[in-house]
């Protein structure tokens, strides 16, 4: 199992928790609201939809009668009325003119939509005055009066405002008064905005049921005029797909009820109108008031979606009443199985039903006792593992558990690496026998292993009395850590009286691009860290022996250092080490010295530096006088005394420095 199966099996859901008996009964109750839910759509959905078609073939209906009403003779006065707007329109679809028709927004079928007005006023006033327009008039207002609930006679039909104010008056009248006002709301006569143009770009109005504006539209808002010769843009497909046939019997209507930008709700249908050649002379539009049929669907929707909500409590309530029983041994097992969760290996269940979950609560006892014995092996053997490989190694790699570890695996980081070492190991362990040999050493260890861990670093290696860690966040954490175990150092040799002398360390500290990655074969494989660094982490070490000194860094060390002026240190110059070619600058970190080696070393370290600029450049004469001048001072300065004595050997090569 990888990682991150492992972290998705172990989450604790506790805070996601969904009791089992709330999921039976959703369950139960989405699968009745589901069934009872398609049913009230269907049913809702199939009644719009005959309702829908029910209304467009009314208004084809009404639309192929209404066509039938236009003689020859008013077909002839739409054919006049047409070419006297064609003869006489200023509209060109000129930018400013359509600019006007589409309004603000520039969209057409919107409120802000215009009109343009293609006639000159007085002609179109003088034409609506005439009998052709007025013969037109009173069949469109026929037609639409054909659409009241209530028979009339045969008279000069009103405008629409005028119906609806005799209406309304009549109905203050009586209470008990049914009122009669038509189910069209407009019908109206359409042709291309221009002769032998295409009908989808502009439309004018040749003649309107209510041409003339009103002060009052029968609700007591003004309505406005929509003379001859009125452009207007198609508000829908339908409004121009009548010009598309000659065939009278194709009416296209609108497929759905929408709200129209005056707040209406209106299904239009258009009737092509034909002369004797099949010519298409006009489209007859018909605008149906649906609002009493919109209001009965909604009624309907609200209906199911009641049913529906009110079957679906009703399915909560009794699948909480049929789970509720179910749930018991259920929840005896869960809480079982939170303990075992928690670590309590101890957990029994008590599961008393005869059925497959005290089957279920058997198989889990069982369970949870193999699990405890097992679990106790594992935490055994994780134990002695961490003692073997720092769980720091794993975490580098990339891993958690060592199971994981494949051989070959490596990654590369950038890290401090330390090695720090006994001075003079060799004598102080043959005045011991093996046994003491080993209690010296795990005594020593157990004193400065600690301090590691606590400063972010992590052991790789004991080779003998040697350490080697690794620091893999930040430098300072492998400074700091140096300079605790110097001092735990001194607690050591306090505690340890029994010595005949006090023990004393060198520390070696480099940061550079190390490899941590795994070695072997498949039966033996081991932790190693392969790096340039590690060596000369191990060559810095040796040096503090030659300089005399207990820490000894690279000069990469103090440059990634984030507080490099905390730590009291100077430079002592650059050196070869073996197996290199080019000088490496090291840097002495002198913080556990005794007051008074470090009140002297901070006196003296720019004569120290000047005299070091002097032995690179070979000015042995002036090196070896500030260096005797240093010594002067502080006669207990080692690196001092290292480079006064080659100045007065004068020797000029640094291959001296070679370890």
């Amino acid at each position: 199992m990888n990682t991150k199966t492992q972290a998705d099996v172990t989450q604790n859901p506790s805070r996601f928790r969904i009791p089992f008996v709330v999921k039976l009964g959703f369950t139960i109750s989405i699968l009745v609201l589901l069934s009872t839910g398609i049913s009230t759509y269907y049913i809702f959905k199939k009644t719009s939809a005959l309702t829908l078609e029910s209304l467009q073939n009314q208004i084809r209906n009404i639309g192929n009668t209404g066509s039938f009403l236009f003689t020859e003779q008013d077909r002839a006065d739409i054919a006049y009325l047409r070419e006297q707007v064609y003869l006489n329109s200023t509209f060109e679809g000129t930018e400013k003119q359509v600019a006007i028709l589409r309004g603000e927004d520039g969209l057409p079928g919107n409120e802000d939509d215009g009109y343009y007005e293609s006639l000159k006023p007085s002609l179109s006033e003088k034409i609506m005055e005439g009998p052709p327009f007025q013969r037109i008039v009173q069949i469109l207002r026929k037609i639409r009066d054909g659409s009241r609930p209530k028979a009339r006679g045969l008279y000069n039909v009103p405008s629409i405002d005028i119906i609806i104010k005799e209406e309304l008056a009549k109905q203050k009248e009586s209470e008990t008064y049914e009122q009669d006002i038509p189910a069209m709301e407009s019908v109206y006569l359409l042709i291309p905005a221009k002769k032998n143009t295409d009908p989808k770009k502009f439309l004018i109005y040749l003649a309107d049921a209510d041409y003339a504006e009103a002060e009052d539209d029968g609700y007591g808002e003004p309505s406005e005029s929509n003379p001859i010769g009125t452009v207007t843009l198609p508000l829908t497909d339908e409004m121009y797909m009548g010009f598309n046939s000659s065939d009278s019997h194709i009416i296209p209507t609108e497929k759905g009820f929408e709200e129209d930008q005056w707040g209406g709700v209106v299904l239009s249908g258009y009737v092509p109108l034909l002369d004797k050649n099949k010519n298409i002379v006009a489209v007859l539009g018909i605008d149906f008031n649906v609002k009493n049929q919109l209001n009965q669907l909604t009624t309907l929707r609200d209906f199911c979606l009641a049913t529906a909500a009110i079957t679906f409590v009703l399915a909560i309530i009794l699948a909480l009443i049929i789970t509720k029983w179910i749930n018991r041994p259920i929840a005896i097992l869960r809480e079982g199985a939170l303990k075992v969760a928690s670590g309590n290996f101890q957990t029994r269940v008590d599961v008393r039903s005869r059925d497959e979950l005290g089957q279920l609560g058997f198989a889990f006892n069982k369970m949870v006792h193999e699990i405890g014995s097992y679990s106790t092996q594992l935490q055994d053997h994780n134990a002695a593992f961490k003692r073997f490989v720092p769980q720091e190694f794993l975490h580098v790699m990339g891993q958690e558990n060592i199971a994981d570890v494949q051989l070959g695996e490596q990654v590369e980081r950038e890290m401090t690496v330390l090695f720090s070492d006994i001075r003079s190991y060799t004598s102080i362990s043959e005045k011991m026998n093996p046994t003491e040999n080993f209690a010296f050493i795990n005594n020593y260890l157990k004193y400065i292993s600690p301090v590691i861990r606590n400063h972010n670093g992590f052991i790789d290696k004991f080779i003998g009395d040697a350490i080697m860690a690794l620091f893999p966040n930040e430098a300072d954490d492998a400074i700091n850590n140096s300079i605790k175990m110097l001092q735990r150092l001194k607690d050591f040799n306090q505690d340890n009286k029994s010595i005949e002398s006090d023990i004393k360390i060198g520390i070696g500290l480099h940061t550079g691009s190390v490899i941590l990655g795994t070695i072997g074969e498949k039966e033996r494989i081991e932790c190693t860290v392969i790096s340039d660094a590690v060596n000369l982490a191990s060559r810095l070490e040796s040096l503090t022996k030659r300089f005399g000194v207990e820490l000894l860094t690279s000069d990469n060390v103090i440059k990634k250092s984030q507080d490099k002026n905390k730590f009291l240190h100077r430079h002592l110059g650059s050196v070869r080490v073996k197996g290199k070619t080019k000088s490496l600058n090291i840097v002495e970190i002198y913080n556990t010295n005794s007051e008074d080696q470090i009140e002297l070393k901070n006196k003296t370290k720019d004569k120290f530096i000047s005299s070091l600029e002097d032995f690179s450049k070979q000015n042995f004469e002036i090196a070896i006088k500030g260096f005797q001048d240093i010594i002067a001072d502080n006669p207990d300065d080692k690196p001092a005394k290292v480079y006064y004595d080659y100045c007065n050997t004068k020797l000029l090569d640094n291959s001296a420095f070679i370890q």
